[in-house]
C-alpha cells in the first residue's frame, strides 16, 4: 500500500492555554516533542508507509520533524487545521499516494503495532477507518482507503460524528476502531494528570 501519513500538530502556547492543567511549560514542551518524537518513530517503522508529512503552525514542531527527516506543511497563520489537511492530501495525491493516513499527535501510547493494526483494519475500498477518542466525540485517526482530495476534514467540535457523515457523504465503507492507544489521547485535566503520571516519569 503507498501510504502517506499525515501528523496535525496544535502549537505548543495553544494548547497549553487551552486546557486548564497543572503541567510547567518546561514539562509542557517536554511532552509535546516527545509524543511527536514518538509517533514519527512508529509511523516510519511501518511497512508501506512511503511518507510522513508534519502539518503545523508552530514553526519549533516543524523543525523537529524536519531534524527527524520527515516532510513538513506550514499551516499559515489565517488558515485552519481542516483546510491544511485538504492542503495536505492534495500534496500526497500529486506524489501518486493511494492512501492517507491521518493520525492526532497527542497519542502517547501508540506504537508501530498499533498503527499496522489500525491500517489493515480496511478489508475493501473505497473505506474510511477511524479511531474515536474514549468519548466518541472527538477523531484520533483515520485513513482514507483509497485517498480522495474531496474529502472534507472536519477536525474540531464533535468531529467523529462529522467525519462519519463525510465518508457517508462519498460513499465510503466505515469500519470503527477500538484500539485502546488510538483512544487515550490529552483533552482534559485529568488527562493531563494521568500523563504526567504515567508518561512523563519514564521520559
Amino acid at each position: 500500500m503507498n501510504l502517506w501519513a499525515v501528523i496535525p500538530v496544535k502549537p505548543l502556547k495553544r494548547l497549553r492555554s487551552d486546557h486548564n492543567n497543572t503541567l510547567t511549560d518546561d514539562e509542557w514542551s517536554k511532552l509535546n516533542t516527545t509524543m511527536l518524537e514518538s509517533i514519527i518513530q512508529a509511523i516510519r517503522n511501518v511497512q508501506g508507509v512511503e511518507e510522513i508529512l508534519v502539518v503545523s503552525k508552530d514553526t519549533f514542531l516543524l523543525s523537529i520533524a524536519r531534524d527527524r527527516n520527515v516532510k513538513t506543511l506550514h499551516e499559515g497563520s489565517g488558515s485552519d487545521i481542516n483546510t491544511a489537511l485538504k492542503r495536505a492530501a492534495t500534496v500526497a495525491s500529486m506524489y501518486k499516494s493511494h492512501s492517507l493516513l491521518v493520525l492526532a499527535a497527542d497519542l502517547p501510547l501508540i506504537t508501530t503495532d498499533d498503527v499496522e493494526s489500525f491500517i489493515n483494519i480496511s478489508s475493501m475500498q473505497p473505506e474510511m477507518v477511524i479511531a474515536p477518542d474514549r468519548r466518541n466525540i472527538g477523531t484520533n485517526a483515520i485513513l482514507l482507503n483509497p485517498l480522495s482530495t474531496n474529502y472534507r476534514f472536519q477536525f474540531g467540535g464533535n468531529s467523529f460524528d462529522k467525519h462519519l457523515s463525510e465518508a457517508q457523504r462519498l460513499q465510503y465503507h466505515i469500519a470503527i476502531s477500538d484500539l485502546k492507544s488510538l483512544r487515550i489521547d490529552i483533552d482534559s485535566p485529568e488527562d493531563f494528570e494521568w500523563i504526567k503520571e504515567q508518561y512523563l516519569k519514564s521520559i
